[in-house]
């Protein structure tokens, strides 16, 4: 499992455990408010159908509750991959000053980028200790991190700079 981190990549720190769990929580909102925004259109076309009787009204609220247990999941992967494979950056990332790279310093590919983002389930199901390995390891990487060849580092904000989508 030990990936070393190559020299010419190894002189960026790492970024803080605090500062990762402070930009995975800011993006938890992003995609949580994202999730929740879909779901209130699916709500309304579930009142719409009231009128309409029963079954329409058993179809829509079957597909809301299912709509519920698997949008969550699928906006995380796609918001991750996305914006990990489009500059490194998410909306968190980039207001604390972090970038996901690869070992080599390099952007993440999209297949890699898509390898981290379901690694972060994995990293979650045994009580998060995924993610709380960033604390012991030395090169302050998670369990996702290994899976994809990837890491967190701090680099300099970048509101002011190039966006990452051109």
């Amino acid at each position: 499992m030990e990936q070393p981190i190559p020299p010419a990549a190894s002189d960026v720190a790492g970024a803080s455990f605090a500062a990762r769990l402070l930009a995975l929580l800011i993006d938890l909102v992003v995609v949580a408010l994202l999730n929740g925004a879909f779901m209130a259109l699916l709500g309304g076309t579930l009142a719409n159908a009231i009128g309409e009787g029963l079954w329409p009204l058993l179809v829509l609220s079957g597909s809301l509750l299912g709509a519920g247990l698997l949008l969550p999941p699928l906006f995380g992967l796609a918001y991750f991959t996305i914006f990990h494979a489009c500059g490194g950056q998410t909306i968190g990332k980039l207001l604390l000053g972090l970038r996901v790279v690869g070992i080599d310093g390099e952007e993440l590919s999209w297949g890699r980028s898509f390898l981290r983002a379901v690694g972060q389930f994995g990293s979650l199901l045994p009580l998060a200790a995924g993610f709380l390995w960033a604390l012991v390891d030395r090169d302050r990487r998670a369990w996702h991190d290994y899976l994809a060849g990837s890491r967190v580092v701090a680099v300099e904000k970048s509101l002011d700079k190039e966006p990452a989508f051109q």
